[in-house]
């Protein structure tokens, strides 16, 4: 294993402490200068601040902390010692890393403890650890106990008899770990970001459970001076030490689970006055204050109040929502698939309207059925002028709206006849005529060729009409019109049809041959 520092001196000049910076940090005693440098080691690099004057101190973060969120103990500290900090890897500027094992990283505090007995400090470091990093210090403490001048554990390595993260409790503390990872996204490429995953914070608290059930042969093994600072719920609430029945206070001290109720109602993602609220409702057990006057709350009021979100969120009234919360077993998973079924039928219509959507995005409008939609894009395929296609879109809005029940006999009629080549050479001759002259040639072949498919297939039926009879007058007049409007040879192919025995656009009924005109100069047929 290699290591390798790059030193980066701070930018700027120097500035004495007692005075501000513009992230409003404060600074201590003296004229001194914070030096960053990084370390390269184990394929990760581990970014390492230096800054105050006087008796040296390493402080080492712990698990979810950064040196951004210890910045102002650091600063507080190099009022009278030569503080240096640094991010473990996967926390704050440190890079990713492949693992994330207790062994990695004591690597890590390893690595900048050797490099700072290259920098030539005064003496030896007083070595502090927050939380993990108190763990941390003490290993290493307790295979160079002369690499250090002494220990401040903050918050952590304190012995415990037996493992805290169980199987009855390790679906709460996944949830949490859950939300605590999902709450860190909001820090990425900032100096507080942790890349954990839930599953890597996880795997290293049940190595913290072992680690601390063995801790007391490593400190028999450190001849320097220890101070434990520990809050009460850390070294057990009586009093006597630490205890299993105090457990869940202290280790959500480690793991940030011992909550505000705003970091209660950010890893559930909810408002504060929504947790309010759901207390005035008697939905959610508020606690009481503790000495310093806030309300704190346990993993289970964070899955507690994630099982309230989510049920009113799927529509659920809060009323019901406190049944459902006191029922039992059997109640909660029948009103569940209660839940269920009522919410796949909202998204079964919410899909329908998306399709509907995309549909008006592709200019088929959103009156239309798909059986029609598909009619038309069928027509695209073909080749069909698009001024076609828009004439018979603008046709069938009105006539779906106005018959939405009739519609899927009508189409299918339609994918019948559009199967058919003439109609189909029809469709394809009447795109090409469009900008033609009412005595284009073209537009009488045309005619004929219309007359005698119609005729055809009137005859094949037995019926004298092509299409639905029944439509209203007034319908058919205004699709005629649109017709009219979008396919200037439309008005001219009617004259045309009747003089070879039909009838109408829209509707087109068999009726008696008209006489044709004879062109001058043309002989009669």
């Amino acid at each position: 294993m290699t290591t390798e520092t790059r030193a980066i001196e701070a930018a700027g000049s120097r500035r004495p402490y007692g005075e501000h910076d513009d992230e409003g940090e404060r600074a201590g005693r003296g004229d001194t200068t914070a030096p960053h440098f990084t370390i390269e080691h184990d394929g990760v690099t581990i970014p390492v601040s230096r800054g105050g004057c006087g008796r040296p101190l390493l402080l080492c973060p712990g698990l979810n902390s950064t040196q951004a969120d210890l910045r102002e103990l650091a600063e507080l500290l190099r009022r009278d010692h030569d503080v240096v900090t640094f991010d473990l890897r996967g926390h704050g500027l440190a890079s990713a890393a492949g693992r994330y094992s207790f062994e990695a990283f004591l690597g890590d505090l390893a690595a900048v403890m050797a490099e700072l007995g290259r920098l030539g400090l005064s003496a030896a470091p007083v070595l502090v650890g927050y939380s993990l990093g108190a763990d941390l210090a003490v290993h290493y403490a307790s295979e160079h106990p002369d690499a250090v001048a002494g220990l401040v554990l903050i918050d952590g390595a304190n012995p415990v008899p037996e493992p805290f993260v169980t199987e009855a409790v390790l679906p709460e503390f996944r949830a949490m770990w859950e939300g605590l990872a999902a709450r860190q996204e909001a820090e990425r490429d900032t100096a507080r970001q942790v890349v954990l995953t839930a599953q890597e914070i996880l795997d290293l608290n049940l190595e913290i459970d072992v680690v601390r059930s063995e801790i007391l042969d490593r400190y028999a093994k450190i001849n320097r001076p220890i101070t434990m600072i520990m809050s009460a719920s850390m070294a057990g609430d009586d009093g006597a030490g630490p205890h299993p029945a105090g457990w869940p206070r202290e280790r959500f001290l480690e793991t940030g689970l011992m909550l505000t109720i705003g970091e209660l109602a950010s890893y559930a993602g909810v408002t504060v006055r929504a947790v309010r609220h759901y207390h005035a409702k008697g939905l959610l057990p508020e606690p009481e204050r503790d000495h310093s006057g806030y309300r704190r709350y346990d993993a289970g009021a964070v899955v507690e109040l994630i099982k309230i979100r989510t049920l009113a969120e799927a529509g659920v009234p809060l009323a019901r929502v406190r049944e459902l919360l006191r029922a039992g077993e059997e109640e909660f998973a029948a009103a569940v698939a209660d839940i269920d079924r009522r919410l796949r039928a909202e998204i079964r219509e919410r899909q329908r309207h998306r399709e509907r959507i995309a549909r008006l995005a592709s200019g088929d409008g959103l009156a239309l059925p798909v059986e029609v939609v598909e009619y038309l894009d069928r027509l695209r395929a073909l080749g069909v002028d698009e001024r076609i296609v828009r004439a018979e879109r603008d046709g069938w809005i009105p006539l779906a709206a106005h018959s939405p029940g009739r519609v899927p006999a009508w189409m299918a009629r339609k994918r019948e006849q559009i199967e058919d080549p003439r109609l189909v050479g029809f469709y394809l001759t009447l795109s090409q005529a469009l900008d033609r002259a009412d005595d284009d040639p073209r537009l009488v072949e045309l005619a004929d060729r219309l007359a005698a498919y119609l005729t055809d297939m009137a005859d094949e039926r037995g019926e004298d009409y092509v299409d639905d009879t029944e439509m209203a007058s007034p319908l058919v007049t205004l699709m005629d019109r649109l017709a009219f409007d979008t396919v200037p040879p439309a008005r001219r192919l009617i004259e045309l049809l009747e003089q070879r025995g039909w009838t109408g656009w829209t509707k087109l009924v068999r009726v008696a041959p008209r006489c044709r005109p004879i062109s001058r100069g043309a002989a009669p047929r």
